[in-house]
């Protein structure tokens, strides 16, 4: 929660530029860390179009040129974060809408996720008791890891501490 306490208003510009440059009928997630990129776009339906390292095809297909995802590049790297994904249905009550991830190791991730505000999901995390300081904001701050086919996803109280958010 410090580096979002820490570069809130940076992050916030970076979703606002995710949510308006990248195409709205396709889930767009980009990578761009520890020298090597990844891009992966699919239909709301999970099925994937592109999966590439090669970056360019990707971008050629969303429609950006190196530019762009430049800048997309050194928005990530100045909140500390490694990767940015944008739903498909922007509007979709029970996925965030956009998740930035700023810590990812094999089967491990930290992210924040943003849903829209009336989201039954974001109220569902809230009850379980993710933290309500960013509110507003929409934000929820996770924490996923992987047991072979199993997830654990657990969310930071107002407190830092971690909750069971789910478990699938």
């Amino acid at each position: 929660m410090q580096n979002y306490e820490l570069n809130r208003e940076k992050i916030l510009d970076l979703l606002e530029f995710a949510r308006k440059n990248l195409p709205a009928d396709l889930r767009v997630s980009i990578q761009s860390a520890y020298g090597a990129s990844h891009i992966e776009i699919g239909s709301n339906d999970n099925g994937t179009k592109i999966s590439s390292r090669d970056i360019k095809d990707g971008l050629k297909f969303i429609g950006w040129d190196t530019a762009k995802f430049k800048e997309l590049q050194a928005r990530l790297e100045s909140v500390n974060s490694v990767k940015v994904t944008v739903n498909s249905d922007k509007n979709s009550k029970t996925e965030p809408a956009v998740i930035i991830t700023y810590s990812y190791v094999e089967h491990y991730e930290r992210s924040y996720e943003f849903y829209a505000k009336d989201s039954p999901r974001l109220k569902e995390l809230y009850d379980k008791g993710c933290a309500k300081k960013y509110e507003n904001d929409g934000v929820v701050f996770i924490a996923w890891t992987s047991h072979g086919y199993k997830y654990r996803t657990f969310c930071a109280k107002d407190d830092g501490e971690d909750v069971l958010a789910d478990w699938r």
